[in-house]
Formats: C-alpha cells, sequence, structure tokens
C-alpha cells in the first residue's frame, strides 16, 4: 500500500521498508523551480552585464550596435527601471498566487518577461532609452513570480528548509559561478 502514497517514484523504486527512493516528483518540482529561479535572476541582471558594450565600441567584440549619447544619469535610470517595476507587484502578486495557484504566475513572468527581453534591441534602435526604461519597468511588473507560493504551498513542514535553500541559496551559487 506504500505505492498507493506515491505520487512518482523513477522506475518504481521502492525500499523493502515500503519507502520509496529515487528521483520523485518533489525532486522534479524543485529542479524546475531551481531553474525557474536562475531564468528570473538572468532576466533581471541581463541589462546590468550588457550596458557596458551598448554604450562603449571598446568593449563590444560583437559590433552590436552603440549608444555613447547615454549620458550616466540616462544608463543609471535604465539599470534601476527593472525594480520600479518589481517592486510595485510583489505583494499583489503574492496575493493572487495564493488565491489562484503560483504556476500560471511563473508561466506568466517566464514568458512575458523572455518575450520583452527579445524585443529590447529593435525598441531601442527605434526609440532610443526612453523605451528601455519602459520595457524595463514591464518586465519588472511581469515578474509576479509566486515562487514563495510554491514553496510553501507544495513543501512539507519538514522539507520546508531543503526546499527553500534549493530554490534561493543554490540558484544564487549557480549565477555566480556563470
Amino acid at each position: 500500500m506504500a505505492s498507493r502514497n506515491l505520487l512518482f517514484v523513477a522506475g518504481g523504486n521502492v525500499c523493502s521498508s515500503g519507502a520509496a527512493y529515487g528521483l520523485g516528483r518533489r525532486h522534479i518540482q524543485a529542479l524546475l523551480a531551481f531553474f525557474c529561479i536562475c531564468l528570473t535572476y538572468s532576466l533581471r541582471i541581463n541589462i546590468s552585464v550588457s550596458i557596458v558594450a551598448m554604450t562603449d565600441a571598446n568593449h563590444n567584440p560583437y559590433n552590436f550596435t552603440v549608444f555613447p549619447e547615454w549620458t550616466e544619469s540616462q544608463r543609471g535610470y535604465i539599470l534601476s527601471s527593472f525594480f520600479w517595476g518589481y517592486v510595485v507587484t510583489q505583494v499583489p502578486g503574492g496575493i493572487l498566487a495564493q488565491r489562484f495557484g503560483p504556476k500560471m504566475f511563473l508561466l506568466f513572468a517566464m514568458t512575458t518577461c523572455s518575450l520583452f527581453a527579445l524585443i529590447i534591441p529593435v525598441c531601442v534602435k527605434l526609440g532610443g532609452w526612453q523605451v528601455m526604461c519602459a520595457l524595463r519597468v514591464l518586465q519588472g511588473l511581469c515578474q509576479v513570480s509566486g515562487i514563495g507560493s510554491l514553496l510553501w504551498d507544495n513543501g512539507k513542514a519538514d522539507e520546508s528548509g531543503s526546499f527553500q535553500r534549493i530554490f534561493f541559496l543554490e540558484s544564487r551559487k549557480f549565477l555566480l559561478i556563470k
């Protein structure tokens, strides 16, 4: 009857005591959430890295379009604009994710932020730094991820510390290595 309590065990591995071992659904869920966190951090910090190449031809090895006319204050607006939108949606987003479930919010965050990141080069050529700021604000508004709700709704009380570590701390280590 132990197999009835199992959600998913790769290969149906069950010990003689009836406990499951191997790769389970919760492991896969933790791995997917880890990659979601890595992607959200990458989308959050990508402009911090690329703005150097966007404004200085000496640091642009791939001959992308350079915008040397952007001042230091304009670059500061670009770098901070993501967080203008990000801060606004955290509390309402957490409430909505608890009410409707975090999966759709994760899908929404990953899809819209990735699409906005893809159209940034074209839009910046057409509209300048102001359009870049607007797109970054939209990216911040769209990152209503609901990771906190996913973490606490699906975590068992004795495992919540492990999953918190995997989600948040290990994803940051991954980005530092990257």
